[in-house]
């Protein structure tokens, strides 16, 4: 999804929060800020140079979270970002979501991905001694076929809204036809009334 540049416009969330993270295969812990996040991933303010391809581990929290146990990410390096001939940041590309409390991962997930809270997220997960791991290819995939499923549904309705109205519309265009054609029927009536009255006075004069 994101090779250099992100191929998936996904929504960003600006963020600022603080971010604890490591390349894996070392020991050596940092400390930077986010800029952002999306589903796909998240962008943090760093100076120091990491080779793009990369696996690294965050650590982090989303702010006014209910649950305040840090979520566990593993990211890939997906690209250094420069201004002015100058890296200021790296663009992360999220892999597998972890943390030790369920609870976390499922806020982040509604908030992230706008996956509903329900069961179907616990099956997406696995659990080990560690708490839940969820694959983010697999809830995004998850999140969009839900949006799909809800597209569908939202057209179905405006369609059958659609032919409702229709179906009105010419319900309100065939009574005000009929009774235009009973008031013409009773209006010839009426005259071969009159002209049958007119005919019989004839007859008698």
């Amino acid at each position: 999804m994101v090779q250099g540049i992100e191929r998936r416009m996904a929504p960003r969330a600006p963020i600022g929060t603080k971010i604890k993270w490591q390349i894996h295969g070392t020991s050596e812990w940092y400390e930077d800020s986010s800029q952002n996040v999306s589903s796909t991933g998240m962008m943090i303010r760093t100076e120091e140079s990491v080779e793009p391809g990369s696996t690294i581990t965050l650590s982090f929290k989303i702010p006014n979270l209910k649950f305040q146990e840090p979520i566990i990410v593993e990211a890939e390096v997906a690209r250094e970002v420069q201004r002015h001939n100058r890296q200021i940041g790296l663009g992360l590309k999220f892999l597998t979501l972890q943390s030790r409390n369920y609870l976390v991962v499922e806020e982040f997930v509604h908030r992230i991905l706008d996956l509903p809270r329900d069961e179907i997220l616990k099956k997406l997960g696995r659990q080990d001694s560690s708490g839940y791991s969820f694959d983010m290819e697999q809830l995004i995939r998850e999140a969009e076929s839900r949006k799909a499923e809800d597209l569908e549904k939202k057209l179905a309705e405006k369609e059958r809204q659609r032919r409702k109205a229709s179906i009105k519309q010419w319900s309100v265009r065939g009574i005000k036809t009929g009774l235009c054609l009973l008031g013409l029927f009773f209006m010839a009536k009426v005259v071969c009334f009159f002209l049958n009255l007119a005919n019989c006075i004839q007859g008698v004069q």
